[in-house]
């Protein structure tokens, strides 16, 4: 633990700590923590111009965030989906074309 972690967890109180201090007892890099923050995911507090997590809120960057996974299939599937329908429709010279390809692709 540094001198500056130190410091600056003193001047605040044992209770609210750094975004640096809270990453270097393993809960993430800065930037996701900060991103969290933003996100609404984590609540803090904006001292100057630092974010301040209180100690009891701890628990929230050690629970996963984002959808839960159900399994790699499935994930792959949305994904492919989400690509497909962030496309342009082809034209029926577009879908000759990329028929050409696969079918020689798959020789």
């Amino acid at each position: 633990m540094s001198n500056a972690s130190t410091a600056s967890t003193a001047a605040f109180g044992p209770d609210l700590l750094d975004v640096r201090f809270v990453s270097g007892l393993g809960y993430g890099h800065p930037q996701t923590i900060r991103g969290r923050i933003h996100r609404g995911e984590v609540p803090a507090v904006l001292v100057g111009n630092r974010f301040k997590i209180r100690r009891e809120d701890l628990h929230l960057l050690s629970q996963p965030f984002g959808p839960a996974h159900t399994n790699d299939e499935d994930d792959l599937d949305a994904l492919v989906k989400q690509i497909v329908d962030g496309f342009p429709p082809l034209t029926a010279d577009e879908k000759a074309e990329l028929g050409q390809l696969l079918a020689a692709a798959l020789k």
